[in-house]
């Protein structure tokens, strides 16, 4: 399977002849990436692909093998998306990249439900990419790669996180009777203290406060 995928992303991508005039493998895997932004991941089917795009559901199997490879065409293809300028020292690059890389999650949530990542062209452009932002940082070559794993794995989590904190907000904000009815603020002195302090009247974005501190380290 892992060697059809890779014959897809890398050796003979769009060269097999299809009964579907003007069907190709990029139009595939952008009905794939339209069902998943949509419906999330697990909407993605060879048939659902298949009447997206007003063919014979064995007329995909021409062009992919089946949804294994399908995934990794899609994931290949989102990674595709334009990077930010490389412009200015490796901190402001390695930034743009990490800010990049979280509204990518954004606009594609089910990136993080590919149980595998394909090692297709532009995944691994991106991550050279990233390691050439990092070459100026001072880093040894074992370092900028860990360094590399560390910023992308952040911002793809950050995006996650955002989500989930933005639920969360929203159900607090529905149930504002807690704090007069159930918060004790002897039992929680700290949060309490803190509150009072003014810590929640303008809070950082988190996003930028961590990346903020994994640069400091780095630096």
């Amino acid at each position: 399977m892992e060697d059809r995928s890779l014959d897809l992303l890398w050796a003979r991508r769009g060269r097999r002849p299809g009964p579907a005039p003007g069907l190709t493998l990029d139009r595939i895997a952008r009905a794939g990436i339209e069902l998943a932004d949509a419906h999330g991941l697990e909407a993605v089917s060879m048939r659902r692909v298949a009447a997206a795009l007003d063919v014979a559901p064995m007329a995909l199997y021409r062009y992919v093998p089946g949804k294994a490879e399908l995934l990794d065409v899609m994931v290949d293809a989102v990674l595709a998306e334009p990077a930010p300028p490389a412009e200015g020292d490796w901190r402001a690059r390695v930034e743009r990249l990490a800010h990049a890389t979280r509204d990518l999650h954004r606009r594609h949530p089910w990136l993080d439900s590919v149980a595998r990542p394909p090692l297709g062209p532009n995944a691994v452009a991106a991550f050279d990419t990233l390691l050439a932002a990092l070459s100026g940082a001072g880093l040894s070559p074992a370092e900028t790669v860990a360094a590399a794993e560390l910023v992308s794995t952040y911002a793809a989590a950050a995006a996650a996180h955002g989500e989930a904190a933005a639920r969360t907000q929203a159900f607090w904000a529905d149930r504002p009777s807690f704090w007069d009815e159930h918060y004790t603020p002897e039992r929680f002195p700290a949060l309490t203290a803190l509150y009072e302090e003014g810590a929640y009247d303008d809070p950082p974005d988190a996003f930028e406060f961590g990346l903020q501190r994994i640069l400091d380290g780095l630096a």
